[in-house]
This record gives C-alpha cells, structure tokens and sequence, in this order.
C-alpha cells in the first residue's frame, strides 16, 4: 500500500474530519473507522488499511475528538456523521 492521501472532510454538523485515502484498482471503497482513543494513523490501523486495499480503495478517517479530527467524542451518538463525511 502506497503512502495514503491525506483528506479533510466536514460532517454535516461543521467537524473537521481528518482522513487518509488509498485508492484502489476497484470500483470498492472501504471506510475503516477506529476505536475510542485510535486513529487511522496508528500502525495497527494502517496494517488493517494496507490489507483491505488489496480489494478496493480505502478511506481511513479519526472520528470526532481524536487524533487531528476537531471536536468532542459523544462515544457513538454524533459519530455516524463522521462516517457520513
């Protein structure tokens, strides 16, 4: 897996999203959304990445409140937003 390309997405409620894509040679996308307290940046995650972009383009993302993402985690109520983005 190439280095992944770094993308600034915005949630319908106006939160910086951090996020990385890999593209692929398929009509596929993948979103890898981390756990609490991760980020698409950490190695573990970016192994994940770097296996699912044998299959499809990958978009690995930091939800609200972690890594360089703006805003606060609500631990799953606004997250989906990110997700969205």
């Amino acid at each position: 897996m190439r280095e992944p390309e770094p993308l600034t997405l915005f949630t319908r409620d106006g939160v910086r999203i951090d996020a990385g894509h890999s593209p692929g040679e398929r009509e596929l996308c993948i979103v890898v959304a981390h756990g609490f307290t991760c980020s698409w940046r950490q190695p573990a995650l970016r192994r994940i990445a770097g296996a699912f972009n044998a299959h499809g383009g990958v978009i690995g993302l930091d939800l609200r409140g972690h890594g360089r993402s703006g805003g606060l985690s609500t631990v799953g109520d606004r997250e989906v937003l990110d997700v969205e983005a």
